[in-house]
């Protein structure tokens, strides 16, 4: 319990897994052996000051959310025109980094600032080590290192910074290649002592369909990485957002994997002119690249995707800077100009039109979804059903009644003693009474039915 405990969700053990799916937090067909628990704790120990000086005022609660994404807006357009320069497409590139649907969830839901905190730790991390790399003075190189462990230690998406420091030694550092090399290893030593200290205290995910450890599965979270890296950077340079996949079965997963790898793929071939004769192209490029490779681990999703965003849209502005002012060195036929300018204009309406519009349109998703699960059970008043079972046949989504009891407690109702879902989904239900105390169920799609 407590902060550290913040995102741990199953591990319990047999007996308070079993309590747990009696009083229908979990379906009854969870493993025993499901386990996942997220060492987040500065995002805990931040929420739970929060719980002990204003326990009842969210709005205070998302006031700090605004402080914070406040930070992240200074510190994103200091390392941009940091890196880019000072010019007006440096705003441009804010501007839209910041008004990109990736960050709408991260600032509106508390249970995602960690996502949020992680972020602004990393581009602090950025912006230390580049000082470090041009000052050569040591406090920035301590500064660099701390950085970086509050961003692992607010959320697990905060390894994603050291993609930018890997690109960063490749392509911008212009020092020897031993002092390249060596400026990497103190973020290396910090990223594997955190994971030991993960694993001693015994956070990680294992059996669930949800999270892949890429330590402790490597070869699924290769696998899937083949899968869902496409996925996740064709949702972030191009449109729809990754979640998308969540509608498709698994064989259209697959396909639409295999359609995005291809458009990508020529996107790859005709911009590699430009990363050979352009470090800064090269750098963003590359980071973009790597740092998606780490939500390989989780379920498609756009909220995940900011580490990603920001390098993606730097690299959109670097197109349009070689766009305007093209190099001699660059390739001058018609056929690589119209590309690029098509490209460009692509992404204008994708960053600039599209992702703001579906920013706006976040709150109102999530309150239609709220108002959805609410809609879903209506059983009347909790008082009357107290110490009785409640069985569900077949809600659309089984933490339907997790969501239920919590928000009944939350608005000090009491709810039932066992609360019980047979099975869930949209698909058809085929139910068996063996025997008075037997039933048996045959959900068509199987109890973790495929997405689609």
């Amino acid at each position: 319990a407590g902060p550290m405990r913040m995102y741990s969700f199953f591990n319990g053990g047999p007996e308070i897994m079993q309590w747990f799916k009696d009083r229908g937090f979990y379906p009854w067909w969870t493993p025993e052996e499901m386990h996942i628990a997220l060492w987040r704790p500065i995002a805990g120990w931040i929420a739970s000051l929060e719980y002990r000086f204003w326990p009842e005022k969210a709005p205070w609660m998302h006031i700090q959310s605004i402080g914070w994404f406040a930070l992240l807006a200074y510190f994103v357009a200091h390392y941009y025109r940091t890196m880019m320069g000072k010019s007006w497409l440096v705003g441009v590139a804010t501007i839209l980094f910041l008004m990109n649907g990736c960050l709408s969830l991260p600032v509106a839901w508390l249970a995602n600032r960690h996502t949020l905190l992680a972020l602004v730790f990393g581009i602090l991390t950025l912006i230390a080590h580049d000082r470090w790399r041009k000052s050569e003075k040591s406090l920035w190189a301590f500064l660099s290192s701390l950085y970086l462990l509050l961003s692992v230690l607010s959320s697990e998406s905060g390894i994603a910074t050291v993609a930018y420091l890997l690109s960063y030694a490749v392509f911008i550092d212009t020092t020897p290649k031993k002092s390249r090399f060596l400026s990497c290893l103190p973020y290396l030593v910090i990223i594997l002592g955190w994971r030991m200290v993960y694993n001693h205290l015994g956070y990680g995910a294992w059996g669930n369909a949800w999270y892949i450890d890429p330590v402790r599965e490597p070869l699924r979270f290769a696998w899937a990485s083949i899968e869902r890296l496409p996925i996740l950077l064709f949702g972030v340079f191009g449109y729809p957002n990754p979640e998308f996949v969540i509608l498709l079965s698994p064989q259209a997963t697959r396909i639409y994997s295999l359609c995005t790898a291809l458009i990508l793929g020529i996107g790859i071939y005709l911009l590699y002119p430009l990363g050979k004769q352009d470090r800064m192209a090269g750098f963003w490029a590359w980071s973009s690249l790597l740092s998606a490779i780490p939500f390989c681990a989780g379920i498609p999703d756009q909220r995940n995707m900011s580490f990603t965003t920001f390098g993606a849209i730097a690299l959109f502005i670097v197109l349009i800077q070689n766009w305007r002012e093209p190099r001699s060195s660059l390739p001058t036929h018609r056929g690589w100009l119209r590309f690029v300018r098509v490209w460009v204009w692509i992404s204008c309406i994708i960053f600039g039109i599209i992702n703001p519009l579906n920013t706006l349109g976040r709150p109102q998703l999530m309150s239609r979804a709220g108002k959805m699960f609410s809609s879903q059970l209506k059983i009347g008043n909790y008082e009357s059903l107290a110490g009785k079972d409640i069985v569900l046949v077949n809600p659309i989504l089984s933490p339907l009644s997790a969501y239920v009891i919590t928000n009944q407690l939350l608005h000090d109702q009491i709810p039932p003693s066992y609360f019980r879902t047979l099975a869930s989904g949209i698909d058809p239900l085929e139910i068996e009474r063996v025997d008075e105390y037997t039933l048996r169920i045959h959900p068509q799609q199987g109890y973790y039915p495929p997405a689609g």
